[in-house]
């Protein structure tokens, strides 16, 4: 399209997910509702995994949920079969199931360690191979199917103390992202990451209150917490016709502190 004959509406489309089916692991509570939210607002189908089922006055009618446990690669057969039961065509991959422990070095023993590896890694990787024959045949050239991994700042500079699995582990989520992204560049999938810093909702959140909010927020250039919705803004990019050009990135979504 000549630069001449940009326009609003053109424009619009661009960050529209209409027609798009997208798959958010851990989505029912937290920065994965966000992602959801968003992505659902934006126009896709939206199918969450969730561990437990929440409560019926909880749920959002326009997102659909799937129990399943991701805490295991071998229980990922069965997780995929029951998201293509769902949706044979996937074009959306949100990686977003994580977890975190904490300890002292001292205490801090190596299968805790291995299970945040496990849950961080290993689930993520193993879902996306398991679903690129659906994320290949859905996507084209010019707006190619999408996975987008959710790492975190603390995988580019350590945040807190006594977090060593999950720092390691969200270091290899950008890596692993990089990886992919080459592998499945002529795919017609594109791979990318977003790097959320203090958030006010997950895993982050527990962070923050740990260490206390005024002393977090010390810590960011841009003197205050993050949202959900500044986290789903930039999940939504990268899952729309706008980024069909962008692959292997990690976005930090940090107010600053990567670059600091």
């Amino acid at each position: 399209m000549p630069i001449g004959d940009l326009n609003f509406r053109w424009l619009a489309q661009q960050f529209s997910l209409e027609g798009r089916t997208a798959v958010v692991t851990g989505g029912a509570r937290g920065l994965g509702r966000g992602i959801a939210e968003g992505l659902s607002t934006a126009g896709a189908r939206v199918i969450v995994t969730t561990r437990t089922m929440p409560p019926s006055e909880c749920r959002s009618d326009a997102i659909e949920y799937l129990e399943a446990k991701l805490d295991d690669p071998r229980d990922l057969d069965v997780v995929v079969r029951g998201l293509v039961l769902k949706a044979p065509e996937i074009q959306i991959l949100i990686n977003n199931v994580g977890a975190t422990w904490v300890a002292p070095l001292a205490e801090y023993d190596e299968m805790s360690f291995l299970d945040v590896i496990r849950t961080n890694v290993l689930v993520g990787f193993g879902l996306a191979r398991r679903l690129v024959p659906s994320l290949r045949a859905s996507g084209s050239l010019l707006n190619p199917s999408r996975i987008v991994n959710v790492g975190s700042v603390a995988g580019i500079r350590p945040q807190g103390a006594d977090n060593f699995a999950y720092t390691a582990s969200k270091a290899a989520v950008h890596m692993l992202t990089r990886q992919l992204a080459l592998e499945l560049a002529t795919s017609s999938i594109t791979v990318n990451a977003i790097a959320p810093g203090p958030i006010e909702v997950g895993i982050a959140a527990r962070s923050v209150e740990a260490q206390g909010a005024a002393a977090v927020i010390s810590t960011v250039p841009m003197q205050r917490l993050g949202r959900a919705g500044d986290v789903a803004a930039a999940a939504v990019f990268l899952a729309s016709p706008a980024a069909s050009y962008i692959t292997g990135v990690v976005l930090p979504v940090d107010g600053g502190i990567s670059a600091s």
